[in-house]
């Protein structure tokens, strides 16, 4: 009876103590869902479980992803947690972690001494209870908890030590996971923010091509994102990095520093090796370069880090970050937005800068190519190369350059105009330079450019001993050519620096010669204008007097046969009318072939009479109402005979709305006349029209058409000269001088109006002028 009794008291006390441990179990269950980072579940937990288990040291190893266990916390006899950062390492397969879950009465006997793990025991350790932390079947950690006495803990405890292992690895991998969450999340909006950024720089530039006005943007969109002492920027011209940087000082709205600081060596791999450059104590390296010194000083920069700005494999900039105050070591994902911020501004910059420099270029271009085109004398010459020069010197970052012009007679380069050269150089070029030189020959004879770097050949040592005292050693000449290729003259550009000369600037180089070539090419045109013109007026003064001459024998001369002409055809036509008595058949005939000979050649004369008064301009004209039908009839009976002879039909056709216009009617019969006699001559069967119709604005157009031969369209331009016909060989059908339609056309232009010719081979000819409804000038 008492045993029984006994017995029940036990289990009721076992009850009792189990009830008090899950008790205990679901107070850290909350203590251990209430906590929210690493170091508050393990601060709260483990004292108690150290309290709980009653021992001296308490020990928490985690996976370090390598295969070992880190120590990350410990409790000892103070019952004060302590973090560890950096703490021993044992390997998972250690013999004691090994074989975990495990409790250990007298670790001296149990274990050899190689596998007791003493990072995680107390001193003098003789019991421990080893428990794994296990998530998913993978070890992430160890529970060691020991004792200085043999056989401390019992089973009971054991059993305690495994629930709170797997209630601590739960809550670590809850935590852990809630972590990466967490970071996730904030890379995600960190990556949005990027993003975002990077948008809002890409719309906000793409507004402008204003260079500044882009940098600013830039510069912003960095300083919001990644907060540093100042955002620096480098230009890159002409493949050459600028030894003056930008710096900008983030939060504030004033303009940037401008620091002098040449690029050292560090800096160089961003412009040669277009990478990203890291620097990250700068106090430290500024003994190893001096060219560190000017970014310590100015801007106390301790930590530095540059991104090429590259577009087309072209550098165009660096953009960069400067930490004052204390080393700092910008975060990948930092460094991966400068990287992208320069990526994004690259083409941006490319654009601005090409639109700055090709209006820049456009600009200089039209003044100089203005000055060019002004060129008379060696002043203006003189003028238009200095400002070539400059101009070219400011875009090509020039430290000395010269203009030579080629001098044909003497075969010698000389000196036309230079900035910055050496005296040495000078003097050089003064006195002159063969086609044989190293540099400015190779570049003339080849009509191409040429650069070099004067300390790397012998053949160079002349040229380069007259520069180098100066630090110069690039040479890029640039032949300067005009038309079919002409040479003549070479720019020169000097640099401290060699770089390699791309085919577009070669090309800029060739576009800034031609105001060089057009300036020099006009002087020469110039002078050979004023000795074309100085002869050009001598020969006219001579064709002048020539023509006067001519003119005046041909007034002479007609006068003169006017006389006897008028005889001849009056005692011609007295026999005809019978007053020297009754002239038989024959004796008619020949007696009309005189006076039909004679009327030809009279009025050839007064043709020639005509011709010499106009050239002489003493050719009046009267105006009056034209009667058309009496105009016409005069000139019609002038060429009856003749076309009656061939049997030729006259015909006229006067439009009734043809206006009625003021002219000089006698000089219009004289035109209708010479076309009606024209058309009868060449016309053998078939008939002669003259008419009269309207034309534009009043004119009258006036057209002798026939059905004669037709002319072809290739004798037109001659038709109208003098002395010409469309027939002009030796065995022409018809006689004539050719001096008809001269004589018509001059008339025509006297009277204020234009005459033509439309014709088909086979088919005909008509012969029109126009005349306007007054002659301006004319006497009435």
């Amino acid at each position: 009876m008492k045993k029984r009794e006994t017995h029940q008291r036990s289990q009721k006390a076992a009850h009792r103590e189990s009830a008090y441990e899950l008790n205990g179990v679901a107070v850290w269950a909350r203590a251990l869902n209430d906590a929210v980072s690493e170091e508050e579940v393990l601060r709260s937990f483990l004292p108690k479980i150290f309290n709980e288990l009653e021992a001296e040291s308490l020990y928490l190893a985690t996976d370090d992803g390598r295969g070992h266990q880190r120590v990350r916390a410990r409790v000892e006899r103070n019952r004060e947690v302590e973090i560890i950062t950096g703490g021993e390492t044992v390997s998972s397969t250690h013999g004691m972690l090994a074989r975990a879950p495990a409790r250990f009465d007298n670790l001296t006997h149990e274990l050899a001494p190689d596998e007791v793990a003493g990072a995680l025991l107390c001193p003098a350790a003789q019991s421990a209870l080893v428990l794994p932390l296990v998530i998913g079947g993978k070890l992430t950690g160890a529970l060691v908890a020991s004792s200085s006495h043999i056989a401390s803990f019992k089973s009971e405890d054991e059993t305690v030590a495994c629930v709170a292992a797997d209630m601590l690895a739960a809550t670590l991998e809850r935590i852990n996971l809630s972590e990466q969450a967490r970071r996730a999340r904030e890379q995600e909006a960190e990556a949005r923010r990027h993003a975002e950024l990077i948008e809002e720089l890409n719309s906000a530039a793409r507004s402008t091509l204003d260079l500044d006005r882009i940098l600013l943007h830039a510069i912003d969109a960095l300083a919001h994102a990644l907060p540093a002492s100042f955002i620096v920027l480098r230009s890159v011209s002409f493949g050459v990095p600028e030894k003056v940087l930008r710096a900008w000082t983030t939060g504030h709205d004033r303009p940037p520093l401008e620091v002098h600081a040449p690029v050292s060596k560090q800096e160089r791999a961003v412009y040669s090796e277009q990478r990203p450059v890291f620097l990250e104590d700068l106090r430290a390296e500024r003994g190893a370069s001096s060219d560190l010194v000017p970014l310590a000083e100015r801007l106390g920069a301790r930590s530095v880090y540059f991104a090429p700005v590259v577009y087309g494999g072209q550098v165009l900039a660096s953009l960069g970050l400067v930490e004052s105050d204390a080393m700092r070591r910008w975060t990948a994902d930092e460094q991966m937005l400068l990287v992208q911020v320069a990526e994004t501004i690259a083409p941006l910059i490319l654009n601005a800068q090409l639109h700055a420099r090709l209006r820049t270029y456009i600009e200089d271009l039209l003044t100089l190519l203005k000055l060019a085109g002004e060129v008379t004398t060696e002043t203006d010459l003189d003028r238009s190369l200095r400002a070539s020069l400059d101009a070219w010197a400011k875009i090509a970052g020039a430290d000395a350059s010269v203009i030579l012009r080629w001098d044909e007679e003497t075969k010698l380069l000389r000196l036309a105009t230079s900035k910055h050269l050496p005296t040495a150089l000078l003097e050089r070029y003064t006195r002159g330079v063969t086609l044989s030189d190293s540099v400015l020959g190779l570049a003339a004879e080849k009509r191409v450019g040429v650069i070099v770097d004067l300390a790397s050949e012998a053949r160079f040592a002349e040229l380069y001993s007259a520069v180098r005292w100066s630090g110069l050693r690039g040479a890029w000449a640039t032949p300067i050519t005009g038309v079919n290729n002409k040479l003549l003259g070479v720019l020169v550009t000097f640099a401290r620096n060699v770089a390699e000369v791309a085919a577009s600037e070669q090309r800029l180089a060739d576009l800034f010669t031609r105001p060089v070539a057009l300036a020099m090419q006009n002087l020469e045109w110039a002078r050979e204008s004023r000795q074309s013109a100085q002869s050009a007026k001598t020969m006219q003064e001579s064709l002048h007097s020539s023509q006067s001459h001519k003119t005046e024998f041909m007034s002479i001369m007609s006068h003169e046969l006017r006389t006897p002409l008028n005889a001849i055809i009056g005692y011609a036509q007295m026999l005809l009318d019978g007053f020297s008595g009754e002239l038989n058949e024959q004796q008619r005939a020949d007696v009309r072939t005189v006076l039909d000979s004679a009327d030809r050649l009279l009025r050839m004369v007064e043709d020639t009479l005509d011709l010499a008064r106009m050239e002489q301009e003493r050719f009046p004209v009267y105006m009056d109402t034209v009667a058309f039908d009496e105009v016409i009839q005069r000139a019609v009976s002038g060429v009856r005979g003749a076309a009656d002879v061939k049997g030729l039909d006259i015909k006229t056709i006067i439009a009734e709305d043809a206006p009625a216009i003021r002219t000089d009617p006698e000089r219009v019969r004289q035109i209708l006349t010479n076309l009606l006699s024209n058309a009868v001559k060449f016309t053998e069967t078939g008939f002669v029209q003259v008419s009269v119709e309207p034309a534009e604005a009043g004119s009258v157009q006036i057209s002798v058409t026939d059905t004669g031969a037709g002319l072809d369209v290739a004798a037109f331009p001659q038709l109208f000269e003098e002395f010409r016909q469309a027939d002009t060989s030796n065995t022409r059908a018809y006689s004539g001088t050719g001096l008809g339609l001269a004589v018509s056309k001059r008339l025509v232009q006297r009277l204020g109006g234009n005459i033509g010719v439309t014709s088909t081979p086979g088919e005909g000819s008509t012969f029109w002028f126009r005349l306007p409804p007054e002659i301006p000038g004319a006497d009435s």
